[in-house]
């Protein structure tokens, strides 16, 4: 879903990073947005912490 393949006008990765917990515990995936529970300052430090734990 990547790159000019996928019409993309800005060519970008896009991920998606799903906890889980055992192998067997019952996940499915709902997506809701609940973006609007959290301050921009928030979002921020969320952000620069995925940045930081993904390293180079």
């Amino acid at each position: 879903n990547n790159g000019q393949v996928a019409y993309q006008s800005v060519f970008h990765s896009h991920f998606h990073l799903v906890p889980r917990y055992t192998s067997n515990d019952d996940f499915k995936m709902i997506f809701k947005d609940n973006s609007n529970k959290y301050s921009p300052d928030q979002l921020k430090e969320i952000q620069e912490s995925i940045e930081q734990h993904m390293g180079d």
